[in-house]
Order: C-alpha cells, then sequence, then structure tokens
C-alpha cells in the first residue's frame, strides 16, 4: 500500500468546499492570512479557531498529521473526530492507519472491519487488512481481502496487491497461482513504469 499517496482519498473532495467557507470569512485574503494556507496543518489550524465542533476538519487535520508521522497528534484529532461523528468511515481508516503504523494490529484490525461496514467501497481498507493478515500469517484473510480489492479497483491501481497476493499465496504453498499474479504483476508494471520502453526507469523496491 502506498500509504502517503492512498491515505485519505476523501480528503481532497472535503477540503475545497471549507476552503470556500473560510474564504467567505475572512472575505479578501491579505498578506496576513497568506501563511493560513500554506499547507494543511494551518490550514485546519485556522478553521478550528473558528468551528471547533466540525468532525471533517478535525479528520482533515488528522490526516495531515498521520502523513507528517505525528501519529500521537494525529490519533487525538481523529479520536475527535469520531466522537462529534460516531458512524465516520473516513475517520476509522486513518486511525486504523495509525495503528497500523505504530503497530497496533488488533486496533488496527477493529477499525477496518468497522470501515468495511460502514462504507465498503473504501477499497483501502481492504488492502491495509490484507496487509496486517500477511504480517500476522492469516494468509487466507490476505488472499480474500486483496481479491475483493483488486475486483474493485482498476489493473493499474491494483499492481501492488497483485505482488502482495502473491506472496501470500507462495506463503499458502500455491505456487501455481503466485506465478500468476506475479506474471500480473510484471504485466501491469510494464504500463505503468516503462510505458515507453524506456531503458531508464526503474521500479523502486518502495514502490513494492
Amino acid at each position: 500500500l502506498s500509504n502517503n499517496s492512498n491515505l485519505l482519498s476523501k480528503r481532497t473532495i472535503v477540503i475545497p468546499a471549507f476552503v470556500l467557507i473560510l474564504l467567505g470569512i475572512y472575505g479578501s485574503v491579505t498578506l496576513k492570512h497568506i501563511k493560513i494556507w500554506s499547507n494543511d496543518i494551518t490550514l485546519w489550524n485556522a478553521a478550528l479557531k473558528r468551528f471547533d465542533n466540525i468532525p471533517f476538519a478535525y479528520m482533515n487535520r488528522g490526516a495531515a498529521k498521520l502523513l507528517l508521522g505525528d501519529y500521537n497528534e494525529a490519533l487525538l484529532d481523529l479520536e475527535k473526530a469520531l466522537r462529534l461523528k460516531p458512524n465516520y468511515p473516513e475517520a476509522y481508516f486513518n486511525r486504523a492507519s495509525v495503528y497500523f503504523k505504530t503497530g497496533y494490529y488488533d486496533k488496527s484490525l477493529i477499525d477496518l472491519n468497522t470501515v468495511i461496514k460502514l462504507n465498503p467501497t473504501i477499497t483501502q481498507a481492504f488492502y491495509l487488512r490484507a496487509e496486517i493478515n500477511i504480517k500476522t500469517g492469516n494468509y487466507r484473510m490476505a488472499v480474500d481481502d486483496l481479491d475483493k480489492f483488486i475486483s474493485l479497483t482498476s489493473p493499474e491501481d491494483s499492481l501492488k496487491a497483485y505482488y502482495r497476493r502473491a506472496i501470500a499465496y507462495s506463503k499458502l504453498g500455491d505456487y501455481k497461482q503466485t506465478i500468476r499474479d506475479l506474471d500480473t504483476f510484471i504485466y501491469l508494471a510494464s504500463k505503468v513504469y516503462f510505458p515507453y520502453n524506456s531503458d531508464t526507469t526503474t521500479i523502486k523496491t518502495e514502490d513494492i
């Protein structure tokens, strides 16, 4: 899972609407206010000074802190968002990501199960749950989650899922399916990373 790119896809949908609200509050943006828009943290800090009970503001600030690796502060914001809006699947997903990053896999699984129950279209939840199942040796469950993820996403977006599923199949001793998934991974990687058959492009280990 590309945690930075896939985390909180909803964030890009929420921000513009709230920016319009802030623009309405400030009227015109002066030099004094330019810093407010410099990054997500300052943006949501400004928003929460005006509205301290908006759950998606806490969720988005928590997401920004998560991406910066500030897990303790991210957790505080995400828990605040969930207190304000208990059935908030995006906040549960981000909290699951915090727990995953900090090694609390059991807590992460509980939140991911909640995400899938509330909104099964958040496909990253299936992928992250599969990652936890691979780490904890539950390879069959990992395969099931990756099957679901692949069925809900485009082939290009499923690139890493095929690679991870190949690992799960190899641990289960299903080498035929392992080879099949690796073949698919190589084919898709050639389309994603080598669209022009360039010899200068490489796949980095951290991309897998």
